[in-house]
């Protein structure tokens, strides 16, 4: 009880004020106008009004009757502390990447990334909300239901949105917290080891190849219900 209430009570503290001024942030990094900032970035002119800025940040893909017949499984996986450098000193004689250096050979492959934040909390956030603010969902914002959320458009085009992570869901209140931003389920370590019972557990949860044999079998689930789903997995061996 009084470590629940401990932990409680940081995480209340631990939040930004997210404050009335929707251009605090802008002015901060020197713009008095959105336009100012999309200019840079080459989205727009200078004087353009803020509605073809918002208009310019998001892009449509073609039709595809397909897709809309048939809508894909979309997983995304995000991998604590996985970064350029396996990439860029992988070789031969130093195998950094194992088994799946097959894969990116065959895959398309985007190097040029840069984390939005600092740390695991804040570019989770960063992805999950679209918001510079950070922390933001582990403070008393957390509850707070979040329009720009990633998972809700593909809540509303009738996927169950699941975020799984290798580690506890009382981490930063993500399990608390993630339902208010689009998502159905939020399943951690012990929806792991339900399906995976002979996976290890450490100080960080289990293995990610226990988390992805977890993944496979909530695939088979949604395959098996005729459900397309919106997998979001948070890995954690690397954490350390």
């Amino acid at each position: 009880g009084p470590i629940a209430l401990a932990v409680a009570t940081s995480q209340r503290l631990d939040v930004v004020t997210v404050g009335n001024d929707a251009l605090a942030g802008l002015r901060r990094a020197g713009f008095d106008r959105p336009a100012q900032a999309a200019a840079v970035l080459g989205l727009t002119t200078p004087d353009a009004a803020d509605a073809e800025v918002a208009q310019a940040l998001f892009s449509r893909s073609r039709r595809n009757p397909a897709a809309a017949a048939h809508p894909p499984h979309v997983v995304l996986v995000i991998m604590e502390s996985w970064g350029a450098d396996l990439l860029r000193y992988h070789s031969a004689r130093n195998d950094l990447l194992g088994r799946l250096a097959p894969h990116l050979s065959r895959g398309i492959v985007f190097r040029k990334f840069l984390a939005s934040q600092g740390g695991t909390d804040g570019t989770l956030e960063a992805l999950i909300v679209n918001s510079p603010l950070t922390p933001i969902l582990s403070g008393a914002e957390g509850h707070v239901p979040f329009e720009q959320a990633a998972a809700r458009p593909f809540h509303a085009a009738g996927y169950r949105t699941v975020f799984g992570m290798g580690w506890s869901g009382t981490w930063r209140g993500t399990a608390a917290t993630y339902p208010a931003q689009g998502f159905d389920e939020v399943r951690d370590v012990n929806d792991v080891l339900r399906v995976v019972p002979d996976a290890p557990v450490g100080t960080w949860g289990v293995p990610d190849g226990a988390l992805f044999r977890w993944a496979l079998h909530r695939l088979e689930e949604a395959d098996a219900k005729g459900e397309p789903l919106l997998l979001v997995l948070m890995t954690a061996t690397n954490h350390s």
